[in-house]
C-alpha cells in the first residue's frame, strides 16, 4: 500500500468512526425508553382474598401476567435462560462487546446473518419496540439496553424479559406460561421444564408443545447437555429432565367466580384487582350448588349462592347461576344483582324497629284478617288468616297481614329511610311510590342486599354493605337498631341446629313459587340461596321450594364451619 493509499484509508476509518461516535451520541440523545409499552398488554388478573387467581382476562386475546415486584424468577430458570440466552449477562453493561465481535467475525466469514448478538437486555428493549431487524433498529436496542442497565438491576431486567416475552400461541411470560403448560407456580419448576422455558422464547412461532414437538426435545435435550458439561446440573439430574416428554397441549388457566369477576372487570381499570373471595370455599360453592341443581325437586330451574362474611361485610363466595355456560336457563345472568322479589323477607327489621319505636312484644297480638288501607288490602301468601296472631308467631311464618300493620304504625317512608340507611341501593322511587308493598312482597332488590341486611341482623342491628374487593372504600357501620331488639327478632325466627350452636334463618316464595329465598345466619356468617327461572317458568313446584333451598344452605353452612 503506497502513501497516498494510506492516507486514504486512514483519512476513511476517522472520517467514519467519528460519524459512528456521531451516530452513537446522537441516539443516545435521542432514543427514548418505552417504558409503559410492556404495562399496557397486561391482562387484567381478579385475585382471592390470598393471591390465588380466580380469572385472568386477555388483553387483544393475548395472555399477559402483569409485572410484580413480589415475584422471583425461580433459581432453576434463571440459570437455564441465561446459559441459554446470555451467559455473560451479569457481567456486561447491557451490550456484550465480545458477543458483538465474535457475531461479525462469523457473519463476515459465511457471507450471510449467522449468528446474533443479542443480550437478554437488548431482547427486552426489542419487546418494548416489536421493531424490525435491522442494523440501524439493533442500534437503537443497544442504546434502549444501555439506558435499562442504568436504570434496572439484573434481577429487574431478567424478571421483566421473562415476563413478556412469547412462549407460543397466546402465551407470554414464565408465570403464563408455566399454568398453562404445567400447571404449576413457576417456583415449582423442575430441571426438565426450566429447559423448556428457556428455549421456548428462541422461536415460540416454529415450535412449543402442540407444534414440531421433535425439534423442541431435541433444544431443550441439548441446553440439558450443555449445562450438566458446565457443572450447572448433575449426571443424575441431567438424566431424570431428559427422561420426561414435554408437555402435549396447554391446559386453560383457573377461573372461578365467573359472574363476579366479569363484573368486576368491566368497571375497574387495576391490572391486578385482589377481592374477599376465598377460592377453596368459592369452588367447593359452585359444585355444590351445581350437584344440587341436579337433585332437586322444586321445579326451580336455576339457582344462585353468596356466602358472606358478617364480621367482616365480606362476600367469601359469589355463584351467580349454577352454570354460567346454561343458555338455555339464561346462566350468564347475574342472579346475585338481579332484583328479585324478597317476598316477606325483610320483616325480621321492621319487627325489630317496631321493638324500639313502639315497644313491640314477642307475645303481644296483631291482626290477621283482612283490612283495608286505604285501596290497599294485604293478603298472605297462603291465603289463610287467623284474626290474631302472637308476634313472635307472625314472624316466625313471616305473614304479611300483621307486617302490614305494623309497617303502617312505624310509617312507610321511615322504613324506606332505614333500608336506604342500611345501604339498599335498589329503591329507584321515591317511598309513596311502593307503599305497603315495601313490606308485602311488591318490592324488588338485589340478593347481595337482602345478604347484607341479614349479615347486619347477625352483626345485631350494625349494618354495613357487603363488599368483594380488598381495596374498596368500605362503608361505615351503622347501628340503625338496638341490640336488644336484633336478639329478640332473632329468637323470634326458626333454627336449625349445628353442633352445638344453631342455625337462624327465614325462607320465602312468592305467591306463585317462581321464585325462592332461604337465608341462614349465625353471628360470623351468612348464606344466602336463591331459586328462580331466568327464562322460562316451571308448571309443577313441590309446596315449600323454600324449604327446600334451606336444607341445601344448611349443607354450605356446615361445610363453612368445618
Amino acid at each position: 500500500m503506497n502513501i497516498r493509499s494510506f492516507k486514504r484509508y486512514l483519512f476513511s476509518l476517522i472520517f467514519f468512526s467519528i460519524l459512528a461516535s456521531a451516530v452513537a451520541v446522537a441516539l443516545l440523545i435521542t432514543v427514548k425508553v418505552p417504558y409503559d409499552e410492556l404495562p399496557s398488554k397486561d391482562s387484567t388478573v381478579i385475585l382471592d382474598r390470598s393471591g390465588l387467581m380466580l380469572r385472568v382476562f386477555p388483553k387483544d386475546g393475548q395472555f399477559y401476567l402483569p409485572y410484580s415486584e413480589k415475584d422471583d424468577v425461580p433459581e432453576k430458570l434463571r440459570k437455564a435462560v441465561i446459559f441459554f440466552e446470555d451467559k455473560r449477562f451479569d457481567d456486561h453493561f447491557g451490550v456484550d462487546v465480545l458477543a458483538v465481535g465474535r457475531a461479525a467475525f462469523q457473519n463476515i466469514r459465511k457471507g450471510k446473518v449467522h449468528s446474533g448478538a443479542s443480550t437478554i437486555t437488548m431482547q427486552l428493549s426489542r419487546l418494548m419496540g416489536q421493531r424490525d431487524r435491522t442494523f440501524f433498529n439493533k442500534a437503537v436496542e443497544s442504546v434502549i439496553a444501555l439506558k435499562l442497565e442504568r436504570k434496572w438491576s439484573k434481577d429487574e431486567i431478567l424478571k421483566m424479559y421473562l415476563t413478556y416475552c412469547p412462549y407460543g400461541q397466546n402465551i407470554h411470560g414464565y408465570r403464563t406460561a408455566a399454568l398453562k403448560y404445567f400447571k404449576k407456580d413457576p417456583s415449582m419448576l423442575d430441571w426438565s421444564e426450566a429447559a423448556l422455558l428457556a428455549i421456548l422464547p428462541n422461536a415460540p412461532g416454529l415450535m412449543h408443545p402442540e407444534k414440531n414437538r421433535a425439534r423442541l426435545t431435541q433444544k431443550r435435550d441439548g441446553l440439558l447437555l450443555g449445562m450438566m458439561s458446565a457443572g450447572i446440573i448433575t449426571k443424575e439430574e441431567y438424566d431424570e429432565a431428559v427422561s420426561k416428554e414435554p408437555p402435549r397441549i396447554s391446559f386453560p388457566i383457573h377461573t372461578s367466580a365467573w359472574h363476579l369477576t366479569r363484573n368486576i372487570e368491566s368497571r375497574t381499570h387495576p391490572k391486578i384487582v385482589q377481592t374477599t373471595i376465598d377460592r377453596d370455599l368459592q369452588v367447593r360453592s359452585e359444585n355444590a350448588l351445581k350437584e344440587f341443581s341436579t337433585r332437586t325437586v322444586s321445579g326451580l330451574t336455576n339457582f344462585a349462592l353468596l356466602v358472606a362474611d358478617n364480621r367482616k361485610s365480606e362476600i367469601l363466595a359469589y355463584v351467580g347461576s349454577h352454570n354460567f355456560f346454561d343458555d338455555y336457563n339464561n346462566g350468564q345472568v347475574d342472579a346475585l344483582i338481579s332484583r328479585r322479589p324478597a317476598d316477606g323477607l325483610l320483616q325480621p327489621f321492621l319487627y325489630a324497629l317496631s321493638i324500639d319505636n313502639f315497644g313491640l312484644e314477642m307475645n303481644d297480638m296483631l291482626n290477621d284478617s283482612k283490612k283495608s288501607y286505604g285501596n290497599y288490602i294485604p293478603t298472605n301468601r297462603d291465603d289463610r288468616y287467623s284474626r290474631k296472631i302472637k308476634a313472635s308467631d307472625a314472624l316466625k311464618e313471616l305473614r304479611n297481614v300483621p307486617a302490614v300493620e305494623l309497617l303502617d304504625q312505624f310509617g312507610i317512608e321511615n322504613f324506606y329511610t332505614f333500608l336506604k340507611e342500611a345501604g339498599v341501593k335498589s329503591m329507584l322511587q321515591p317511598p309513596e311510590f311502593y307503599g305497603y308493598s315495601l313490606i308485602s312482597g311488591g318490592f324488588d332488590l338485589q340478593p347481595v342486599e337482602l345478604a347484607a341486611l341479614f349479615a347486619g341482623l347477625a352483626s345485631e342491628g350494625s349494618f354495613s354493605r357487603l363488599e368483594a374487593l380488598n381495596e374498596k372504600e368500605r362503608m361505615k357501620p351503622r347501628q340503625l337498631f338496638s341490640k336488644k331488639a336484633a336478639r329478640d327478632v332473632m329468637k323470634m325466627l326458626r333454627s336449625k341446629k349445628l353442633g352445638a350452636g344453631e342455625i337462624k334463618y327465614a325462607a320465602s316464595c312468592t305467591r306463585n313459587r317462581r321464585e325462592c329465598f332461604a337465608v341462614l345466619f349465625n353471628s360470623s356468617h351468612t348464606v344466602l340461596v336463591w331459586g328462580g327461572a331466568n327464562t322460562r317458568y316451571p308448571d309443577d313446584l313441590i309446596s315449600e321450594p323454600s324449604e327446600d333451598l334451606a336444607g341445601f344452605a344448611m349443607s354450605v353452612f356446615e361445610s363453612i364451619e368445618h
